[in-house]
């Protein structure tokens, strides 16, 4: 599927794709995944289990197979958010929807951390500008079936890999 023409990201192809899976409703950040892409090509990729210090809904768990047993050794945000601030900052941060931008940023005010210093883009916005006429809806996974993308979707990482490859696609470098 060849991809309209789009607007260009500033600094070109280099950006950071982040992804988290919740615990609740409450977008109680229980694993986030980032993904580096540096002049068009995946250059890096950061992953952490998260303990949300929050109740797990079973909807969630049943979504994403993270439960209270698979967090009971992992870090509580603010012990990894220097680790996450480091790699984006400054940079452009792209997020399939606004869900975990706003999950992070929820975050940050639950524990009174600062905010991520990004430039903030939406791949599903970036996918129905280079694909208005695609089949089904801009979802992470439609996207990728169409796009003929493999991915474990809702691991924050694969999620964020996936992401990052649509955008690439959607630029026409994958």
């Amino acid at each position: 599927m060849r991809p309209q023409i789009i607007h260009p990201l500033p600094n070109g192809l280099t950006f950071n794709v982040v992804d988290v899976e919740t615990a609740n409703h409450d977008r109680a950040i229980c694993q986030i995944g980032v993904v580096q892409v540096v002049s068009g090509s995946i250059r890096g990729e950061w992953s952490t289990l998260v303990n949300p210090e929050a109740d797990f809904d079973p909807y969630h768990v049943d979504t994403h197979g993270i439960g209270e047993e698979k967090i009971r050794d992992a870090p509580i945000l603010p012990d990894i958010w220097d680790d996450l601030r480091n790699l984006v900052d400054d940079h452009v941060l792209i997020s399939h929807s606004s869900y975990d931008r706003d999950a992070l940023s929820k975050a940050a005010y639950r524990y009174d951390m600062n905010r991520l210093s990004v430039r903030w883009y939406d791949s599903v916005t970036i996918a129905r500008n280079a694909w208005p006429k695609m089949p089904g809806k801009h979802s992470l996974k439609n996207l990728a079936d169409q796009l003929g993308i493999q991915f474990d979707h809702h691991d924050a990482l694969e999620d964020a890999r996936a992401a990052a490859i649509v955008v690439l696609k959607a630029y026409g470098q994958a």
